[in-house]
């Protein structure tokens, strides 16, 4: 009889099983004594543990599905993009910037800080110089002093300043080690065929360091790209101009080159000077701060094609000195020095036939205060009245 009861009862369950009851909207197993007393202590835990696991995943995947229909934007743990979704209100319109900000935010890279560092040693060479090798464009100078007046090379390289558009600079210090330009990786550096180089005015800094063992290649010189720049937009071409000149053009300055001047007057060997001062040390630095911010003005202003053409006359450029004999450059030399004894202005030259025909000829209408067509224009005050015998030498837009 027992058996009987036994049997019937495990028949229901088994039915419960394929059809659960449903009790206040959600299933529920009933479970009957009988199969309650087979299983054993173990066998419950195990079931019950497996079942709540279960129902706590369950829990998690409809909080998150929840929360996704909430919000489309996800908003990042950092407080810029927290202090972003405070500021803007979360409308349907306004959903869509603050998420494309959001990503911004994300793949933004970290900008190195501008720095200035004097580089001593070979181990601080190779860290700068990694540094510098990542990028594509770098600004160079040179800075030396004579070592032998009586010949004519005599010059004796102790600077090498180097920059990148992040306004990190380096000042590698030859005088103090020499291990810099091969140990240290400068030579590398230099020579890499991939990285532009900036100068202004390359042709003593290309012939020094082609004599330190270094041959640079592939230079963009700001003094060609200026020309080139005035040539593009139908002005006269100017003479080779200065680099603080240039600077001012595009709103920079050296404010240490009046100071550094002066040391170099009282002092011949004024770069040998050890440890260098801070108006050493400034002068170098804006040497080469401000030049990766001027070559990207120049390119925009003179066009690809001009550029690749700048490009061209820049290498030609850098090899003018260089390829000259002793003798040359002596000649050279006394050419200068005797324009100055007789009080007259040395007019410098790029070395490019058509550039030095066309400087000529500009020079000589602005002495006469006549524009490239020939017009005289009138020298105007500020109160708007015409000054006798004066003209303007230069072009205005107001003119």
């Amino acid at each position: 009889r027992q058996m009987d009861v036994l049997d019937e009862m495990l028949n229901g369950v088994e039915q419960e099983k394929k059809e659960p009851a449903q009790i206040g909207g959600k299933r529920k197993r009933v479970l009957s004594d009988a199969t309650r007393e087979k299983e054993s202590i173990s066998d419950q835990y195990e079931r019950m543990k497996r079942e709540g696991a279960i129902s706590n995943k369950r829990r998690k995947v409809i909080k998150e599905a929840k929360k996704k229909k909430k919000r489309e934007v996800p908003i990042e743990n950092t407080f810029e993009a927290k202090q972003l979704v405070r500021t803007r209100r979360r409308s349907a319109s306004d959903t869509s910037q603050v998420s494309i900000e959001l990503e911004k935010l994300k793949n933004r890279k970290k900008v190195p800080k501008a720095c200035t560092e004097v580089i001593t040693d070979v181990n601080s060479s190779l860290i700068a110089v990694g540094k510098l090798m990542n990028q594509r464009v770098i600004a160079v100078d040179c800075e030396w002093a004579h070592e032998d007046y009586d010949e004519v090379r005599g010059q004796e390289l102790c600077l090498i300043q180097i920059s990148d558009r992040y306004k990190r600079v380096f000042l590698f210090d030859i005088f103090l080690c020499e291990d810099l330009i091969v140990k240290g990786l400068l030579k590398r550096l230099l020579e890499n065929k991939k990285i532009l180089k900036i100068f202004h005015d390359c042709r003593w800094d290309a012939d020094i360091l082609y004599r330190s063992g270094i041959t640079i290649n592939n230079v963009f010189d700001t003094q060609i790209g200026f020309a080139m720049y005035q040539r593009v937009a139908g002005r006269d071409t100017p003479l080779p101009v200065g680099l603080n000149t240039l600077l001012k053009i595009f709103g920079k300055e050296n404010k240490n080159k009046q100071a550094a001047r002066d040391g170099m007057v009282q002092e011949r060997d004024y770069w040998k000077i050890r440890p260098m001062d801070d108006v050493m040390i400034e002068y170098a630095k804006e040497d080469v701060l401000y030049l990766p911010e001027v070559y990207n003005r120049l390119s925009e202003g003179i066009g690809q094609k001009n550029k690749s053409l700048s490009l061209e006359l820049s290498e030609q450029y850098s090899k003018q000195k260089r390829s000259l004999s002793n003798e040359e450059i002596e000649d050279l030399q006394d050419e200068i020095d005797e324009t100055i004894k007789n009080g007259e202005r040395y007019i410098p030259t790029y070395g490019i036939e058509d550039w030095d025909r066309a400087a000529k000829i500009a020079l000589k209408r602005s002495k006469s205060g006549m524009r490239s067509n020939g017009v005289r224009v009138p020298h105007i005050g500020r109160n708007g009245r015409r000054i006798k015998n004066h003209f303007y030498r230069g072009r205005h837009k107001r003119y």
